[in-house]
């Protein structure tokens, strides 16, 4: 029997910023304020006013330009696990290994490296980029695996003697779900955030060989 723990950090990785956002209104001023600033981003506000069935964007920071994203070294992701196995050697023509590995992967954006789908190429909101954080686009929490060996008892032909039988069991949970809204030009860090909801349903793969 084995078990050990990871750690891993990944500081400044790329992910799409927007570089001409809308301007921001307080939330003292109000939505569909005249002297809306990008100087009030960080604190939070409103980045538009909606009224029923449409919706109105504030001018953004540079209105000759349109949208602008970029690719900015902000993101960040922090990864721990913890693997268990156990092992039986070959003896009396069996053997066979387990492992289970827990892990936990965070982050704030997955621009590059992400294998799935279900992720966004560029921060919700430009001015707090920690509203994207949630479990990667590529957690995958449990993942269970088993292969064993069998070693028939057939002597004598050699058409058959020296056969094994093989079998390899995998389940691991399914990838996140990545859930958004349809606009981002809601309120500033009032918004719903973007959340990657984890399946619950485990994903099994059997195959065996003679």
């Amino acid at each position: 029997m084995a078990a050990g723990h990871g750690i891993s950090r990944g500081p400044h990785l790329l992910t799409q910023q927007e570089a001409n956002p809308p301007l921001v209104c307080s939330f003292a001023q109000g939505p569909g304020c005249s002297n809306a600033s990008a100087a009030n981003g960080p604190a939070g506000g409103y980045t538009g006013f909606s009224t029923p069935g449409n919706v109105t964007s504030n001018p953004d920071l540079n209105g000759g330009l349109g949208s602008f994203p970029n690719l900015n070294p902000e993101a960040w992701s922090r990864y721990n696990s913890m693997l268990v196995s156990v092992s039986r050697r070959f003896a009396r023509n069996f053997q066979m290994t387990a492992s289970y590995n827990w892990s936990r992967c965070i982050d704030n954006g997955g621009y590059l490296g992400s294998f799935n789908a279900a992720s966004t190429a560029e921060f919700t909101d430009p001015y707090h980029t920690n509203t994207d954080k949630a479990v990667c686009s590529f957690d995958q929490t449990h993942v269970f695996k088993l292969n064993v060996l069998n070693a028939l008892p057939f002597h004598g032909n050699r058409f058959v003697e020296g056969s094994q039988v093989t079998g390899i069991v995998t389940a691991n949970s399914g990838l996140p779900v990545n859930i958004s809204t349809a606009t981002i030009r809601q309120p500033v860090a009032a918004q719903f955030p973007r959340r990657r909801v984890q399946t619950m349903f485990p994903v099994v793969n059997r195959s065996s060989g003679k």
